[in-house]
This record gives structure tokens, sequence and C-alpha cells, in this order.
């Protein structure tokens, strides 16, 4: 399901200039627009709670209509933690809701988890953190913070060794460095993938 949404990367109790360090390039007092992807995973039948996030977020732009958003960033992990909680009211039968943006960032909640999913896909690469939600950024992390420590990686050109999974394992260790909260790496080979994280790695 996808919705058509208004939202922002802003806090209005920061300066323009920490609004842009926080949020850099998604930075903007004025708001965004743009289609995301919901996701809806529960028990049953699961319409209802997809027609109840339709009408929360689609032709909405939350940073006006809704007082959740009013003085806080509507960001992508925000909005995620939003319609799960409003779904949640709806029953026991939710079991996660994942929103997309711009195809590139994902973020997941999963209930019984108090901290979020984020998800970059770049370059060849897909990366999942795992953390909790700031509650005054909003976020689970910078998304400059991500996108930086991947070309920080591929800047030392890493070589693809004979031992894929190897190799997989390095790439991983070095992204780990420099991202603490990173969850797990998926790689795309073009032939396959790999899914590697601190204790396995697995082709996919």
């Amino acid at each position: 399901m996808r919705v058509s949404v208004a939202y922002r990367y802003w806090n209005n109790l920061w300066s323009h200039s920490r609004n842009a360090e926080m949020y850099g390039r998604f930075a903007s007092e004025s708001g965004l627009g743009g289609n995301l992807g919901v996701d809806i995973t529960g028990e049953g039948d699961l319409l209802p709670l997809q027609q109840k996030a339709k009408a929360l977020l689609d032709h909405r732009c939350l940073f006006t209509d809704v007082p959740d958003f009013v003085y806080r960033p509507s960001t992508l992990e925000a909005m995620t933690v939003f319609i799960f909680d409003r779904l949640s009211e709806d029953g026991e039968g939710l079991k996660s809701v994942m929103l997309t943006e711009n195809g590139q960032w994902r973020c997941r909640k999963v209930r019984g988890d108090d901290q979020l999913e984020l998800s970059l896909s770049y370059r060849n690469l897909e990366l999942t953190v795992r953390g909790p939600l700031d509650p005054e950024s909003a976020l689970v992390a910078r998304r400059e913070d991500l996108i930086s420590a991947v070309d920080g990686v591929f800047s030392r050109q890493p070589i693809m060794r004979e031992n894929e999974i190897t190799w997989a394992r390095e790439l991983f260790s070095e992204l780990k460095k420099r991202i603490e909260i990173l969850h797990y790496l998926m790689i795309d080979l073009g032939r396959h993938k790999i899914r590697v994280d601190e204790y396995e790695a697995s082709f996919g």
C-alpha cells in the first residue's frame, strides 16, 4: 500500500543550523512531500488496519493536520511509531508496521520490541541498524552518518576475496566500527545475496 503525505524533518525548538546538522539534506522547515510504502503484518483480516493507516496518512500534511506532529518532527521513524501505536489500539492482532521512504529508507516497528529497525539501501548494500527513537530528533540514526560510513569504507576500495563469506564478514566489521548500532548487512552480488551480522554470514 502507498500513501501520499507531507512530513517534516525539523524541530521547531532548534536553530536552523542545528536542524541542518541533525537532518542534513532532509532538513526542511516547510516540509517534504512524497509517497510512502506502508506494510502491515498481523493475524486475521488486515484490511481494516490498512484502511486505518491510509486514513491517518494519505493526503495529510502531518505537521499541520495531526496534533502529534505540530510541535515535533514527523520523521520516518516517528511516523512508523505513530501508525503502529494507532493500529495497536484496535487489538492484539498487529505484529509489525514498516514504512518505506523514497525506496531507499525503511523503518520497522515490531510488537514487543522497544527498538526500531532502520534500513538504508545504498550502493549494493542494505544496512539495518537497531536503536530507540530519540525523543528530540525523532531519529534512530543520522542519515548522513550512515551514508558517510558506507562511503568511507568504499573509499578504501574493498577487494572482493575469493571467499565471499570472509570478505562479507570483513566488510561488516569495518562498517560496525563506524556504526555501533549496525544490526546486519545484506550485500547484493548480483548472482546472489549475502546476509551477515555479528554472529554469522549466509547466502540469501
